[in-house]
């Protein structure tokens, strides 16, 4: 893929879980995937790792913030990627399915604002498929989520446009930003994606 793709990963006191994130981030890691790290002034050995992953990590900052949608508006302001996926410290990369997302988006570039993708999920330990409903009816949007943020790529003129995450909303600030995208009328691919996985 010919287009800059961002990586925002939020971290607080899970130093163990970054270790195994960044690990699979190796994995994927080239010219064209920027690593952004936003620590929320971890009291473990977080910043000590950090310190320790230039070859991986582009960017990264601890200090205090307000809640996780703060955090994330961080990584966005400092990302300089086209596109920007926002993945949880411990969630799980597949590298032949990350790949994959990146092609279908690179080929489709044009054509959508949000690139949303299926994911699997891991509740008490057991393992779902969160599958995008085929046809996606945009109305379905104000109802439920019908596709996880962290499987979902969102070209950063977007959220310029746009703007970011409500930081008043401890919980549901992104679902709020993809009903707003939705009210204004912003191209999604999601549907015709929804057999890929992330």
């Amino acid at each position: 893929m010919n287009k800059k793709v961002t990586i925002v990963t939020v971290v607080k006191n899970m130093a163990k879980e970054l270790e195994k994130c960044l690990d699979r981030y190796r994995k994927i890691k080239n010219k064209n995937i920027e690593v952004i790290v936003i620590d929320g002034n971890s009291q473990d050995e977080t910043t000590d790792i950090l310190n320790d992953s230039h070859d991986i990590v582009d960017h990264w900052i601890s200090e205090n913030d307000s809640g996780i949608y703060d955090a994330m508006n961080k990584g966005i302001n400092l990302s300089t990627g086209e596109i920007i996926v926002l993945i949880n410290v411990d969630d799980l990369v597949i590298p032949q399915n990350f790949d994959q997302a990146l092609k279908l988006i690179s080929d489709n570039f044009e054509d959508a604002d949000i690139f949303a993708f299926s994911a699997s999920m891991v509740k008490n330990g057991e393992r779902k498929f969160k599958r995008i409903p085929r046809p996606l009816d945009p109305s379905m949007l104000f109802r439920t989520m019908p596709f996880s943020h962290n499987a979902t790529f969102i070209k950063k003129t977007l959220y310029e446009e746009l703007g970011l995450y409500r930081t008043d909303f401890k919980i549901v600030s992104d679902f709020f930003w993809f009903c707003y995208a939705q009210a204004a009328e912003k191209k999604s691919l999601s549907a015709r994606f929804n057999n890929t996985r992330v």
